[in-house]
C-alpha cells in the first residue's frame, strides 16, 4: 500500500510544495491518509482488494474526510438527535445509523444511511447508483467545506454531482 498511486500525480491542496504519489508521502491529517486508515482498519465491511466497490467506496470515503461529514447537515457522520434546515427535518436513528428526511412541504419521508457507515455506499444520503456504480453525488445545502478532490474524477460512471450552496 505504501506505494500505491493516488490522485493525479499534481499537487494537492494538502500539499502544494511537492507532487503526491503514494500513500507513503501524504502527512498526517491528510484527508488522503484518514480515509485509508478508515477503509482498512474502521470500515465494517472490509473489502477485499479484488472487489470491484473498494475504489468507489474510498474515494466516497476521502469525500467525507475531506469535506468535514461530522459538520454535515444531513447524513453525516456523526449521529445527531434531530436538526433543522430550512423546510427539511432529519432525524437519525442511534443504532444504526439510519436517517429520515421529511420534507414539510410534501411531507413524504425518505430513508438513507449515513456516511461511513456500514451500509452499502450505494445507499448513502446523496449517492445514486446503477448496478453498484456511482452515477450522481448530490449534497447541496449541505455545509460542507473543502475542496474537490482529483480522486472524483476516479468515479468512472459519475454524470452528475450538485455541490451548490456549500463552501466547496
Amino acid at each position: 500500500i505504501g506505494n500505491a498511486t493516488i490522485g493525479d500525480g499534481n499537487s494537492t491542496p494538502w500539499n502544494k510544495s511537492k507532487s503526491v504519489t503514494t500513500f507513503a508521502d501524504l502527512k498526517v491529517g491528510d484527508p488522503r491518509l484518514i480515509a485509508l486508515d478508515w477503509i482498512l482498519h474502521k470500515d465494517v465491511k472490509q473489502l477485499e482488494v479484488y472487489d470491484e466497490n473498494l475504489s468507489q467506496r474510498y474515494i466516497l470515503g476521502l469525500l467525507a474526510m475531506a469535506w468535514d461529514s461530522e459538520s454535515w447537515d444531513h447524513c453525516g457522520a456523526v449521529v445527531e438527535n434531530t436538526t433543522e434546515v430550512e423546510e427539511v427535518d432529519t432525524t437519525l436513528s442511534e443504532d444504526s445509523g439510519t436517517c429520515f428526511l421529511r420534507d414539510n412541504e410534501t411531507d413524504p419521508v425518505q430513508t438513507f444511511q449515513r456516511w461511513l457507515s456500514d451500509a452499502d455506499e450505494c445507499d448513502w444520503f446523496g449517492v445514486a447508483c446503477n448496478d453498484g456504480h456511482v452515477i450522481s453525488i448530490e449534497l447541496a445545502q449541505n455545509n460542507l467545506i473543502g475542496e474537490i478532490v482529483p480522486e472524483l474524477g476516479m468515479l468512472p460512471f459519475l454524470q452528475i454531482i450538485d455541490l451548490s450552496s456549500n463552501c466547496i
